[in-house]
């Protein structure tokens, strides 16, 4: 154990004392004990107006405080954890919105857009207009890349004897067809299993990875390459954050172009 030397005034003598774990914090007036956490970035919307988390632990003994200080860790990192439980949900209902809203856009709404956008394009390259031609397809363009954009992403990763042309191409046509926005795909070895892994615990992110699942499942049995096995995860970043659903594959098929 680490100890600090502290002047006693009382006695006028020099004394040690244990450090402190993180977190754990001694008032130099009271002699009370204290929990002193900031607050996580990404949680800070949770607590407006504050960067710390501070409370007595209202005792004065050492070891008692070392104890409560570990109880109350415990229990603040199980709060923070379903805040951005609770965050990652409210981002998933959002999104769902974004997406029936682009789907909904009126064509006035794609015109006014599009003008705002040439507009803009004007003034900072000094681009001309479009032709009376271009407006009808500028307005499709945009509304294609607004709803590729606010579809849920998914990351492929692949290995094995897997012809991209043959397999991979046709996975992720039918995924971009199914509601997803697959926009590329990478041989990656890293002697991973057959899976979906996704990143948040909701009821959102799991249907999105055994949607993602089944599709994969269909597409290689069209191929005539059925997958042997192919299982949705749960993977938990230690930073806290979500990530775009991923699919792993590792897999041999003698389809070909």
């Amino acid at each position: 154990m680490v100890f600090l030397a502290a002047y006693t005034l009382a006695s006028g003598t020099l004394e040690t004392m244990p450090m402190l774990p993180t977190g754990l914090r001694r008032h130099p007036d009271f002699g009370t004990y204290y929990l002193h956490r900031r607050i996580p970035t990404d949680l800070l919307s949770c607590y407006p107006g504050k960067e710390m988390v501070s409370f007595s632990l209202r005792t004065k003994d050492y070891h008692v405080a070392v104890e409560r200080h570990r109880l109350e860790e415990a229990k603040l990192t199980s709060n923070w954890g379903k805040q951005r439980q609770r965050l990652a949900d409210q981002a998933a209902r959002q999104h769902v919105v974004a997406i029936v809203r682009i789907d909904a856009m009126t064509s006035e709404t794609i015109d006014a857009i599009c003008k705002h956008v040439e507009a803009v394009r004007h003034i900072n390259d000094g681009s001309q207009q479009l032709s009376p031609a271009a407006p009808g397809k500028g307005k499709q363009a945009l509304k294609d890349e607004l709803t590729q954009a606010s579809k849920p992403i998914v990351f492929v990763q692949f290995a094995g004897s897997l012809n991209r042309d043959a397999t991979i191409k046709p996975l992720l046509q039918a995924l971009n067809a199914s509601g997803f926005n697959a926009p590329g795909a990478q041989r990656i070895n890293k002697n991973q299993t057959n899976e979906v892994r996704y990143f948040a615990n909701t009821d959102f992110e799991r249907a999105a990875a055994a949607k993602v699942a089944s599709i994969a499942q269909d597409t290689f049995a069209k191929l005539g390459c059925p997958l042997p096995t192919l299982t949705a995860k749960l993977v938990q970043r230690e930073d806290g954050k979500t990530s775009p659903t991923e699919l792993w594959l590792m897999h041999s098929c003698e389809a070909k172009p």
